[in-house]
């Protein structure tokens, strides 16, 4: 006995209709198979000769599953006196009666066919057989010999006819037969397929049966009367034929008339909801698809929900991006999922869609908390953190010639974390590290793979000179069509094709958008100096806001990569144009020697071709490689070896 409340009433479920449930449930699900079978049977015939000969098949492959469910159940219930011929014998011995009845029609109708046939055949052949003939005459001798030869050739002339008309009616009767029998296959395949079904059904009846008299386990179903009454009052209430304050109890009794029509949980569950998650219970003992219904309702409405307010983060690569672009829709649609999911009182898992949401809201969240590269308990401490951040940033940049008062202008500073007031010279040491020349190229592609573009997009190649690619296979491609001057530096190339014709080039100076395709050239040029951001909204269009508030707008690969693409580069742009904003003048100026660089001081200096003495230490490059301490002349102020005796600019002795 199972007791269910719905819509505060307690629905009892007896054993005997327990019985039933669970023998549908291991029945049903082979019966459910029956009319598809029956079509791929039925598509595989030819005529109806056809159904006589491949039945057997059918038959076999519908009624073999339930037979051995059923000695399943029976064994289930310590019913060891029956194999599947007794069972059958015994308790469904009618369940092929009907389809057997239908093939018996089938080959009488067929004989009948085939029998009319050769009767017409026969009945033509004993025409032709039996025809009247004419007898020869006429007056006297030559008369006799005429008459006798005119019917001569009658008779021969008549014959001929009969052979000809025999064959066309043949042809005729043929057909008329072949016809027919194409009739008679048409006809019963519906009556055939009906009764191979209701077969099915007296095989279930059977087990009922044999349950009850082997083991007095008794089954009961849902009678006709009680399943017609339910339909009519599930239907009634669809047609609004039931006041409102009388459908409650009139569904309530449909449900107890017929627990397994999947339209009356549908009706309670839309005008009444399930706040205890009985309903659904109840739903799923009978095997009814109410939890799919539900589920696939609350999917439909969170894909409704997500394609209105934002709908390009559904298929959005850069999910960090997109997130960070759609933070208010995406609260948006979190809040309306939640009321929609609390309303009809679903779990969490029921709406995928709300589970998205706050996998992105985690990454704007995560974003929000991070600084630097550090993740931070909250957004309250990382935005403490990001404005001490800022401030030392801005002390740097103001006093990169005046290194020496950083410590106790810094000591002053309204830092409003305890870690920066406590250890700002860490803070000092890691930004000049990250304002350093030497990192610049691992800062960018860091930033590349930060921004999670990925270096496979279709259509695009991207380089990072001297860390991604090799920059050298196109450097010279890139230099002509982007017109780069001698003391630029290329920091960051993104192209549309292999050979570099089309491109947008980052420099330490310059932003520089070029084409070499013939007649469609251009070759634009964007200062870095002032610009304050660089953007991408779904337009396509690169925007560079100034610090004038000046916008300049520019166009690249709009038609062959798409919008989500296009604002991660600009995110990227936007990055790499800071990290060279916040480099040192002098950084700067040593970006362009480790760009152009051919060899490398022992001191870490790179020196350009011709250069013999290194610009920082002073160290003179031998002929062969090595680095040698150097001092000035006390005479003329040429750097030699430390080791010289005389000077070889001015050929005076050197004292020591």
């Amino acid at each position: 006995m199972r007791n269910y409340s719905i819509l505060g009433e307690t629905l009892s479920i007896s054993t005997e209709m327990e019985n039933e449930c669970y023998l549908r449930k291991k029945i049903d699900s082979t019966i459910e198979i029956i009319p598809s079978a029956f079509e791929k049977w039925w598509n595989g015939l030819w005529d109806c000769e056809d159904i006589l000969k491949k039945f057997d098949k059918l038959a076999s492959t519908i009624y073999s599953p339930i037979l051995q469910r059923s000695m399943e159940i029976l064994q289930e219930q310590k019913i060891y006196n029956l194999d599947s011929e007794l069972f059958i014998n015994k308790y469904a011995s009618n369940y092929i009666e009907e389809p057997i009845q239908i093939l018996e029609e089938i080959h009488q109708t067929l004989n009948r066919i085939d029998d009319q046939y050769k009767q017409e055949v026969a009945y033509r052949e004993l025409q032709k057989r039996y025809r009247s003939r004419v007898v020869g005459g006429g007056f006297g001798l030559g008369g006799a010999l005429k008459g006798m030869a005119t019917a001569a050739a009658l008779n021969a002339t008549s014959g001929l006819a009969h052979s000809v008309g025999n064959s066309i009616g043949n042809a005729g009767s043929n057909f008329a037969a072949s016809n027919s029998k194409d009739k008679l296959f048409k006809s019963v395949k519906d009556p055939l397929r009906d009764a191979v079904i209701d077969g099915a059904f007296l095989l279930r009846q059977g087990l009922r049966n044999a349950l009850l008299s082997e083991a007095g386990i008794e089954c009961i179903p849902v009678s006709s009367d009680d399943a017609k009454q339910a339909t009519i009052l599930v239907q009634n209430s669809l047609n609004n034929s039931i006041p409102d304050e009388e459908k409650k109890s009139m569904l309530i009794k449909a449900l107890i008339l017929n627990p397994y029509q999947d339209k009356v949980y549908h009706l309670i569950w839309e005008n009444y909801g399930d706040p205890n998650f009985e309903l659904r219970e109840l739903a799923d003992f009978f095997s009814c698809d109410l939890t799919h219904k539900i589920q696939t309702e609350a999917i439909s409405y969170g894909k409704e929900i997500l394609n209105k307010l934002c709908a390009p983060c559904l298929t959005a690569f850069n999910k960090k991006s997109m997130a960070l672009r759609y933070k208010n829709q995406l609260e948006e649609a979190k809040t309306l999922l939640e009321e929609y999911r609390s309303s009809r009182n679903l779990k969490k898992e029921s709406i995928p869609q709300l589970n998205f949401c706050n996998e992105l809201l985690e990454i704007v969240d995560l974003n929000a908390r991070t600084v630097n590269g550090e993740i931070y308990p909250s957004v309250e401490i990382a935005q403490k953190y990001l404005h001490d951040y800022k401030l030392l940033s801005k002390i740097l940049v103001e006093n990169e010639e005046n290194e020496e008062d950083l410590s106790v202008i810094m000591k002053s500073l309204p830092f409003e974390t305890e870690d920066f007031k406590i250890n700002y010279s860490r803070y000092i040491d890691e930004e000049k590290k990250k304002r350093s020349a030497d990192y610049i190229f691992l800062n960018i592609q860091n930033l590349f793979k930060n921004l999670n573009i990925d270096e496979e997009i279709a259509g695009l190649h991207f380089y990072i000179p001297t860390l991604m690619n090799n920059f050298s296979q196109v450097e010279m491609v890139v230099k002509k069509l982007s017109k780069i001057h001698e003391s630029e530096v290329p920091l960051f190339l993104c192209t549309l094709s292999e050979n570099a014709n089309i491109g947008l080039l980052i420099t330490d100076k310059k932003i520089r958008n070029y084409s070499g395709i013939p007649l469609l050239g251009y070759c634009n040029v964007y200062t870095l100096e002032g610009i304050s951001s660089i953007f991408c909204h779904d337009d396509g269009d690169f925007h560079l806001v100034y610090t004038n508030n000046k916008i300049e707008s520019m166009k690249f690969g709009k038609k062959k990569i798409n919008s989500e693409v296009q604002i991660s580069l600009g995110d990227l742009l936007s990055h790499i144009q800071e990290l060279i904003e916040n480099l040192p003048k002098k950084e700067k100026q040593r970006l362009y020697r480790i760009y152009n660089g051919v060899v490398v001081c022992s001191c870490g200096t790179p020196l350009l071709q011709g250069e013999t003495i290194c610009p920082q230490c002073k160290k003179i490059k031998k002929e062969n490689g090595e680095f040698i301490d150097s001092m000035e002349c006390p005479h003329c102020k040429n750097i030699i070896p430390v080791t010289s005796k005389f000077c070889r600019y001015c050929g005076e002795k050197i004292e020591f």
